[in-house]
């Protein structure tokens, strides 16, 4: 799909001149990680052949491949959006960038830059980094060096000078959604204008209604970033575009690009007022009337607001349940308040409006033991949700669940948490990392197989040849 991420970063200052050029590292077999397979072997993920839309893996080594961009587009400036994920193949790419290109400012974002901005400011390839939002920062800066003035002042940015001063400049106010502009896919192959919705492949557009997250949960690193912000006195964190301009946008992207299907990527999108969802769902149904995908929380759905996504022709609604135990999620996740019936109860609701549903849970979480984990496994059977995506607890670095784990002796105090589909660290648990990943393979089919079958399950949580084999007898009948 097309990154939301860039091309809003991307039309912003593009609506004021500059030129931009984007490196698709997308399909590299250098950088798609084995966690993507591991994720397959789960369930969550399916398989697709996607060669008839024109994508195949890409065979050439993405540093060679980006180096020759750079070397005929002659940029100002490179940017890299840097997530937990993919650092260490961003600073592999930026290195080799500094090697060949040194003259060449490189700038990191992103929420991995934001949180530990001291250590990534310190790296030899990293210039400048954005702390916070994006667009009016990197806006300055490409007006700055087009001016051939002084961008040390800017907000939001850290800038180290040669002789390794670094001038931190503080956090400036949030952008106004309102004001990006609709995304220019110019810089992007068509092939990028498909993406799969549980297994069928659509038409696909993410778009962002809002910005900004109300909840606190200990495990998300938009906690840290909301506490930077309120730090520096800057409010208004949550945000929303305004019906009629979102709905512009999903009409241009229909119009312009084919759009069939739409993927609203906001974490929290039911966080507007009822009065506010009415006069979208109205709007949406008369100028878009495409089926979308959207993301929410347990608290924020009662049947009038299930009434009118069904009006908007909403398809599939994703809730993070991530554990069963309402202690649990309160005490340690510091979720919203969702009781396991407040769980069972919304999922009905949308399922009685034709609505589809799907949950993110996690399974090797602290202080979790193999009852806890089959715990979610009897709340989410008695919910039956359509689909379910199980990932293992990877604790992020500045959240409060990490910095409690530090604090607790269970990651060392200069451990630095990276990339990876297990657990970095040994979380408190009185399960090992080996039956973890067992009941990673497994943890979907106990949530949709008979009862009966868990013994058979339960052997082929040890990995075996034999067992490898009988769990994909089940998964082709189960899942």
């Amino acid at each position: 799909m097309v990154p939301i991420n860039l091309t809003g970063i991307e039309s912003y200052v593009k609506k004021s001149g500059h030129e931009v050029k984007v490196f698709d590292t997308s399909f590299y077999e250098d950088i798609m990680t084995e966690g993507l397979n591991k994720k397959i072997k789960s369930g969550s993920y399916q398989c697709i052949d996607y060669s008839h839309i024109g994508i195949k893996i890409n065979n050439n080594s993405s540093s060679q491949d980006l180096l020759k961009l750079i070397e005929d587009y002659q940029p100002d400036l490179i940017g890299f959006s840097v997530y937990v994920y993919g650092e260490k193949k961003a600073d592999l790419l930026a290195q080799a960038i500094k090697t060949r290109f040194s003259q060449i400012p490189i700038i990191y974002g992103g929420p991995q830059t934001t949180l530990q901005s001291e250590r990534i400011i310190k790296q030899d390839w990293v210039d400048i980094i954005c702390r916070g939002e994006g667009e009016k920062a990197l806006l300055s800066l490409c007006n700055a060096i087009e001016a051939k003035t002084s961008f040390d002042h800017v907000p939001n940015l850290w800038v180290k000078k040669n002789n390794g001063t670094i001038i931190k400049n503080n956090i400036g106010s949030f952008i106004d959604p309102n004001e990006i502009p609709v995304p220019d896919w110019s810089n992007y192959d068509p092939k990028h204008f498909h993406g799969p919705i549980e297994g069928k492949i659509y038409k696909l557009a993410t778009v962002e209604y809002g910005r900004g997250c109300p909840y606190k949960c200990s495990y998300c690193e938009g906690v840290q970033i909301n506490k930077i912000y309120s730090d520096a006195g800057i409010k208004g964190l949550v945000r929303h575009k305004s019906p009629d301009r979102f709905v512009d946008e999903c009409v241009y992207l229909v119009k312009n690009y084919g759009i069939d299907y739409f993927y609203i990527v906001d974490g929290t999108f039911l966080t507007m007022s009822t009065s506010h969802l009415k006069e979208l769902a109205q709007l949406y149904k008369e100028k878009v009337n495409r089926p979308f995908l959207c993301l929410t929380t347990v608290n924020s759905i009662t049947e009038e607001r299930a009434q009118l996504l069904k009006k908007m022709n909403c398809d599939q609604v994703n809730i993070g349940v991530e554990a069963g135990g309402e202690q649990y999620r309160k005490d340690v996740l510091n979720r919203p308040n969702m009781s396991d019936e407040m769980i069972v109860n919304a999922l009905e609701l949308l399922r009685k409006y034709g609505i589809k549903t799907s949950t993110y849970n996690m399974i090797g979480l602290p202080w979790q033991d193999r009852n806890d984990v089959f715990n979610t496994i009897r709340l989410l059977r008695k919910a039956n949700p359509d689909y379910i995506k199980v990932s293992i607890f990877v604790p992020y670095e500045s959240t409060p669940l990490a910095e409690r784990l530090r604090k607790e002796g269970y990651i060392l105090k200069d451990q630095i948490l990276g990339e990876g589909a297990t657990a970095t660290v040994k979380v408190p648990c009185d399960m090992t990392l080996e039956e973890i990943q067992g009941l990673y393979r497994t943890f979907i089919l106990y949530c949709r197989a008979p009862i009966e079958l868990y013994p058979l399950i339960t052997a082929c949580e040890e990995e075996s040849k034999e067992n490898t084999v009988d769990l994909e007898k089940l998964k082709q009948i189960w899942l």
